[in-house]
Order: structure tokens, then sequence, then C-alpha cells
């Protein structure tokens, strides 16, 4: 399967970022420590750009969105700067002593505010007059829209786990390898991506790179950087995202160089500036993928019974709750989560014959983990209730027919 499992490092309050599972023993890498101010910076830049995203997405009039209008008008930055200033709720939740949390809100009104500033602004390029935007947004779902996000410190990456699917089998040991590889792979993507940057006529970043001191003072500092998310997908590669300021990488690049010996550096304010703008133009966020490569159990091949059991008969029916908090929206996405951990637990315990449950076939043979992994999550929901009591509920069906159909040989 192609589609990837988004691992994210949150609870499920509020916007994830992640959703794994943390082992209970102590974490083996000794790699350096991002400061809390680094994970809480990194978890409000995640935030503002959930923010953006969320709102990109709502309608504006004449079949726009907002992100659609932005960009007509040039004004994604300007747009930005008004959604860095929107409002915290509370202080960073420290989730544990790695993992900060941090949530924004922006009322609609004052999304809307700043939209019709835009349009009025440049009156003739704009597809919108003030009336428009404001009658548009006055059907948009929510008066406030918020999003909350997650960083972690990079001593944290080797502690995740995925929730399930063909991962749930790999062993610790591969498993944090993999992690490892992946975020060692996200500094070198970086790394490569401003090699070719000039520094003067027969220096670039990339020979600066070659010089021991330069190399280990930048590889510390891009290996340190908070984790902002990480996505075990489904063909057994892990992909890691760090998080990383450009100015302040810049600045770390350059104090570094200017500490070693026989680098030909610029000597004015003009000469870096022309060095700033290319590196800006070139460099990549770190993102790395990496493959297991070892510690996948050997499995064999459970033999199916060859008459169908009882339960294929009667469809399956599963109720998954979460309160109402902030959005609605959001709300439904936990309590799917909690219908589909349910299906799941309800798959895994229905037996197969002599005494063998589903879940029991599921650790010996790795197609039928696959067969329940895809049974799960291609189940359909089929009504979404918002309760009374300040509860959402979400009702999913299956019909057991499909799962024994992919079971069977």
């Amino acid at each position: 399967m192609r589609r990837s499992l988004l691992i994210m490092l949150v609870w499920m309050f509020g916007t994830a970022i992640y959703a794994a599972e943390k082992p209970t023993e102590a974490p083996t890498d000794a790699r350096p420590a991002a400061s809390p101010a680094d994970v809480i910076r990194a978890a409000t830049a995640k935030a503002h750009a959930a923010l953006y995203e969320q709102i990109a997405q709502l309608p504006v009039g004449q079949q726009l969105t907002v992100g659609q209008f932005l960009k007509h008008m040039n004004a994604q930055e300007e747009f930005q700067q008004q959604l860095n200033r929107a409002d915290q709720i509370g202080g960073p939740r420290w989730i544990d002593r790695n993992t900060c949390q941090i949530q924004l809100e922006i009322s609609a009104a004052r999304v809307a505010q700043t939209l019709q500033q835009i349009a009025g602004a440049q009156p003739r390029r704009s597809p919108l007059n003030a009336a428009q935007i404001a009658r548009e947004a006055s059907h948009w779902p929510e008066p406030m829209i918020t999003a909350t996000a997650t960083s972690a410190s990079s001593i944290a990456l080797v502690e995740l786990r995925p929730p399930g699917g063909a991962w749930a089998s790999v062993n610790n040991e591969a498993r944090q390898q993999a992690l490892r590889d992946a975020s060692a792979a996200a500094v070198r993507q970086t790394i490569d991506s401003i090699s070719q940057v000039k520094l003067g006529d027969d220096q670039t970043i990339g020979s600066a790179m070659k010089k021991p001191e330069v190399a280990r003072t930048v590889n510390e500092w891009l290996i340190s950087r908070p984790v902002t998310r990480v996505n075990f997908r489904d063909d057994m590669q892990v992909e890691v995202f760090l998080s990383i300021d450009p100015r302040e990488f810049f600045d770390e690049l350059r104090s570094a160089m200017a500490n070693a010996r026989d680098l030909a550096l610029p000597n004015t304010p003009q000469g870096w500036e022309r060095v700033w703008a290319d590196y800006l133009a070139k460099c990549r966020p770190p993102v790395g993928l990496a493959r297991i490569t070892a510690g996948m159990p050997k499995t064999g091949v459970f033999r199916m019974p060859s008459v169908a059991p009882a339960w294929t008969e009667e469809a399956i029916g599963i109720e998954g709750a979460a309160p109402i908090i902030s959005s609605k929206l959001r709300s439904a996405v936990r309590a799917e989560t909690d219908a589909r951990a349910k299906l799941r637990a309800k798959v895994e315990s229905l037996e197969l014959g002599k005494g063998v449950t589903v879940g029991q076939a599921a650790e010996q043979d790795h197609r039928v983990r696959d067969v329940v992994y895809r049974f799960v999550k291609q189940s359909r929901i089929y009504k979404t209730e918002y309760k009374p009591d300040g509860t959402v509920v979400v009702y999913l069906t299956a019909d057991p027919r499909d799962l024994w159909d992919d079971l069977r040989p």
C-alpha cells in the first residue's frame, strides 16, 4: 500500500501532530538536544502553518478559496504576518519533558477584516470587494479558527512507535535505527541543497563543509533540531521532518565558517547579503527518508479453515465517541479514531477455529496482519451524530465477508 500513516506527536487534543505510542524503555540515543525554547518555537511555527492551511481552504466568493485569493493578490506573506499575531491559548503545554504543544486561535471576523483590507488596498486588482468577502465569511462554520501543533526534542525521536500496521512487528532496535537513518538523511538533504552556494570566487558552502570543524558544528546543530513530524509508511520507509529557522541556520553556518581556518569568506555586508539571497533560494527543509533494513520478523503462512466462520454472516457495527472541543470537525476525527481502534480490537478477537483468533493468526502471518489493517482502514462511516451532552459519536459499519474473502487462500 502506498498510502502513508501519519504519526503525530500528541494525544489527539486539538490538531495532533503525532499519535505515536511511546515505549517504556528509556531512550538510548545520545544525540544533542534542542533547547526548550527551540522546541517551543518549532511548535509555534507549525501551529501558524496549520492555521494558514485551514484558513486557505475557506470559501471567500466567486468560487475562490482564501488561499487562491491571496495568491491572486500576491499577499500570502502579508496575511501570514497577521496570522503570526494570532492569540495563543494558554502557555506552552509540556506533554512530557521533551514534547511541547502550542494552541493558537484567531477569530473568523479578524480574518475577514484582514482580507477586506487586502482587497481594499488594491481594488483594481482584487476580484472581490469588501462586501462580498464579508457576506461569504458570515457563512464560515466556526467563529473561532484554532490550530494545535506539537514539537519534540530530537532525543525523543527513537521513542516513537507506530500504532499498528506493518511496522508493529518490527523490533525496537531496527525501528530506532531507521529513525536515526531518516534523521541523518534529513540533515544531509539540507546540507546538500546549499552546497553550491558561493562564498567567493573559488569557495562554496560545500567546500567549507569539508573542514572537519565546520562539518561537526553544523551537523550537530542540525541533528539537534526539534522533530515536527514522523511518517511511518506502509512501504516500510520512515520519513522524519526536522524544524529549522532559515535565518538561525544561516547564522550558525556563518559562525562555524568564521571560526575555521583558511576559508575565503565575504568581507563586506553586501557580500554576505548576496550569499544570504543565494542560500535562501537553495535551502531545502530537512526531511529524510530511510527504509527498514533489518528486524522484520520471520513469519510463516497461517492455514485458514476451509469453512467460513459463523461471524461472517453478521455485519459489524462500531461506535466511537469523543467530547466536542473547539472544533466539531476535529472532535469527529477523534471519535473516528476511537471507533477504528475498537473495530480493530473486535476483528482481532474473532475466532478462526481451533482456539485461534484473527489477532493470533496475524502474529504468525504478515499477510493476515496486512488484511486486517486494510479492513479496518477501509471500513465505512455511515453516520456522525452530535449529542446534546457535548459528545460526538461516529458509527462505523463493516462487512465481515469482505474480511474473510481477503483472508482465505
